[in-house]
């Protein structure tokens, strides 16, 4: 796969070597950072050789081969997650008081009542169970719901699966939820309760990778993701989200992500403009 793009600013040397151990990085662990941006990467890719001393990536790549540790502290710098519970509070008042309303009337009228919801590069959890809380507090007895959580990083993964935290993901939560949801784990950390724990499914999943079962969509979550994509893996990214919603599906992007292509514009309108989420076009 040919996506590395030549950097004016990085030696045709550089270029390569980086592109040879990019591809090392997917070999090895499936990680596949060869579709962010050459500066992106590089800089990720430099504080490890800055902390290992070495001054080329020939040499990084030999400290890899002979130090299984550095792939961990690698994947930690190639995929840093900084999250908190009901980040960006307008986005989840949209979600309640315009979004989950308009499904909830939506669904009533037909016989599903069925919801599911995917949050693309979820971290350490804090994002699909801020969703299973903002769910369980607003949708009608007779619905059900289900929250797909995916990310390419294992120990994230299994952070979010343990579902403890410290209180700095917790700065957004009110007293009512932090007393209703959340039970003291030790001196400094919290446990989510098992009855938000289990309506969210942790999957190990790279958002390129199409899979049957991330099909009939209601809401995809993908927020803070894409603004590292280079504008070919973007609208990739998009046509996959396209074809997982239901019909007027929505996509809830970050706050500096917009859909701006000529692709991305013919399979999404804009639904809200302050909160950047959009609706699937029925064609």
């Amino acid at each position: 796969m040919e996506i590395l793009s030549k950097d004016s600013e990085i030696k045709d040397s550089e270029i390569a070597e980086l592109k040879f151990l990019m591809n090392k990085i997917y070999n090895e662990i499936g990680f596949d950072c060869r579709h962010y941006p050459v500066r992106f990467i590089q800089r990720r890719i430099m504080t490890r050789m800055m902390a290992c001393k070495v001054n080329s990536y020939l040499d990084y790549f030999n400290i890899l081969n002979e130090n299984k540790n550095e792939w961990k502290e690698l994947v930690d710098a190639l995929t840093i997650n900084v999250t908190q519970f009901f980040r960006d509070s307008s986005v989840w008042e949209a979600l309640q008081n315009r979004v989950l309303p308009e499904i909830i009337q939506k669904k009533n009228n037909s016989d599903n009542k069925i919801i599911k919801i995917w949050s693309a590069g979820c971290s350490s959890g804090e994002e699909p169970y801020s969703i299973s809380i903002l769910l369980k507090e607003t949708l009608p007895d007779i619905f059900f719901y289900t929250i797909y959580a995916s990310d390419i990083d294992e120990d994230a993964l299994i952070k979010a699966k343990e579902g403890i935290y410290n209180i700095r993901s917790l700065i957004n939560i009110d007293r009512e939820r932090f007393t209703k949801y959340f039970t003291r784990h030790d001196k400094d950390t919290y446990k989510i309760s098992d009855e938000i724990k289990r309506k969210v499914i942790f999957l190990k999943h790279d958002i390129f990778e199409k899979t049957s079962f991330l099909l009939g969509l209601d809401i995809i979550f993908c927020r803070n993701v894409m603004i590292y994509f280079t504008p070919e893996k973007k609208e990739e990214a998009l046509e996959i989200f396209y074809n997982s919603l239901n019909d007027m599906g929505l996509l809830v992007l970050g706050k500096c992500e917009v859909i701006v292509t000529k692709k991305g514009v013919e399979m999404f309108s804009l639904y809200d403009l302050k909160e950047h989420i959009y609706v699937k076009k029925i064609n």
